[in-house]
């Protein structure tokens, strides 16, 4: 009698496998309005990865009072790609590019890298996907743009600070030293200030900032 064997079937190799999906969330200051909106990011995209039966949850990275203009302050950022590189990711969802990063360059080469590792990402606004040839050119563009629209801003900022030093309504968040606030307005702190006036008497005597530095 002839001998049946019986192969048994490996249900992994047949389940479709799951993409491992991780968000990348920013904002760009520490105020409260800010840090809500911060959260809100954290908490939407854990929801909206842990939803999707076709995705496997793997982290959130998020970085808080950020600039995304360069890539080298952004910690979590440059976790994501280290667990790019390591082969924990197959996807990246972000609200938009000028989360992403607000530097084309630094914008064009993080996806062109993940590109190479095999790991798409996921703009929800304007529905870009890094894995679609197509939109290599529109990623481009839309980088450069809010490159241009952050570097607006920020002379906007500049500009609006400037005038008001120049109009005495400029208020900092804590005084600058030798001086304390008082209803709104710089009075001069006394105590500091005999410091303030030892080191412009040193300074216009001739010493160099090393030498006051060490002086104090």
């Amino acid at each position: 009698m002839s001998e049946v064997i019986v192969i048994q079937s490996d249900l992994r190799k047949t389940e479709k496998q799951r993409l491992r999906v991780g968000a990348y969330a920013r904002v760009s200051s520490n105020s409260l309005e800010q840090e809500d909106s911060f959260h809100n990011q954290v908490r939407y995209y854990t929801k909206y990865i842990t939803s999707n039966p076709e995705w496997e949850f793997v982290d959130i990275y998020a970085d808080e009072g950020i600039t995304g203009t360069r890539q080298d302050k952004r910690d979590d950022f440059n976790r994501m790609i280290q667990d790019a590189e390591d082969g924990k990711l197959d996807l990246i969802v972000v609200k938009s590019i000028s989360r992403f990063a607000r530097n084309t360059v630094d914008c064009i080469r993080a996806v062109e890298k993940l590109n190479k590792l095999g790991v798409a990402v996921k703009f929800e606004d304007g529905g870009l996907n890094t894995s679609t040839p197509t939109d290599a050119a529109a990623i481009k563009v839309s980088s450069a743009l809010a490159q241009e629209e952050s570097q607006s801003i920020a002379l906007n900022v500049r500009i609006g600070t400037r005038n008001k030093m120049r109009n005495g309504t400029y208020i900092q968040v804590n005084a600058p030293y030798g001086y304390s606030y008082k209803d709104k307005q710089l009075i001069i702190n006394e105590e500091q200030a005999e410091v303030v006036r030892k080191i412009f008497t040193e300074y216009i005597a001739g010493k160099g900032t090393t030498e006051i530095a060490k002086m104090l």
